[in-house]
């Protein structure tokens, strides 16, 4: 459904930028005026669907032809959230050809073609959403520069400063996304599913334990949705660990996951 206050025309295709945030759940666009910063986004279609693998690829396809303002010739930039997701040491792949394919392939049962990565320094982000996806985005919107959620979040994050540890742990419907550095150093990223705040504080303690973490040495930082984050900062400080709640960039309020606020903002 298109937003209220729809402006009648978007002929000026070089001042607008084109963000999309695709996840397995559903799919959003919006239309921002790089000319004009105090302009809000303009929305142009949310749509949302139950997760199934073998329609995905479809409801992808079907939102985009059903949206046909999206094959303008747009600078575009596309959000992928993905439970499929990993991150590998650059090193790794510039030493061995291939060697990121190969070892999520063998994780997550998907095929070479329907990957994408995005470099980030020192580690690569390694992801993939739906068969035949690439060959799809790279057909319909080429030019588009594709981007993982979670390379958004870690970019935007690396470079806060500390002497300890930070994890970083966004919250948002049925979804968190953990986040953890040592200075500008990633230590982990992944997404996780939570239903109680319970589950939230349990996958913050099983990191702390993976990496052998005390409350001397980790700040946890929590962000998202307001339910979750107060009861599981509550259920971690009556551990002695340090929390904060903290908030995330909000692009004019518009309906999307952090990931997705900081692209809109950084047009």
């Amino acid at each position: 459904m298109m937003a209220p206050g729809f402006p009648p025309s978007f002929s000026d295709i070089g001042t607008w930028h084109l963000m999309i945030y695709i996840s397995e759940t559903g799919m959003s666009a919006f239309l921002k005026n790089h000319e004009e910063q105090t302009q809000p986004p303009v929305n142009l279609f949310e749509t949302s669907w139950k997760f199934s693998e073998e329609s995905l690829k479809h409801n992808i396809e079907t939102a985009v032809y059903d949206n046909p303002r999206l094959l303008d010739d747009y600078a575009t930039e596309i959000i992928i959230q993905s439970r499929k997701t990993l991150q590998v040491p650059t090193s790794i792949i510039d030493e061995n050809e291939g060697a990121d394919e190969t070892l999520f392939c063998n994780i997550f049962s998907v095929e070479p073609d329907d990957i994408f990565s995005d470099l980030n320094g020192e580690e690569t982000t390694i992801y993939s959403l739906a068969p035949g996806l690439p060959a799809f985005l790279r057909r319909t919107l080429p030019g588009a520069k594709v981007k993982s959620h979670l390379s958004c979040l870690i970019n935007y994050l690396r470079n806060r400063t500390s002497d300890k540890i930070r994890i970083y742990c966004d919250v948002r419907k049925d979804e968190v996304d953990l986040i953890a550095f040592n200075g500008t150093n990633l230590i982990s990223a992944a997404t996780q599913e939570w239903s109680t705040p319970d589950d939230i504080s349990y996958r913050i303690l099983l990191l702390i334990q993976a990496y052998d973490l005390t409350a001397e040495n980790v700040e946890i930082y929590l962000s998202g949705q307001k339910d979750g984050k107060i009861e599981s900062a509550g259920r971690l400080r009556d551990l002695s660990l340090s929390v904060s709640l903290t908030a995330m960039p909000s692009a004019h309020n518009v309906n999307l996951p952090t990931a997705g606020q900081i692209a809109l903002n950084r047009i």
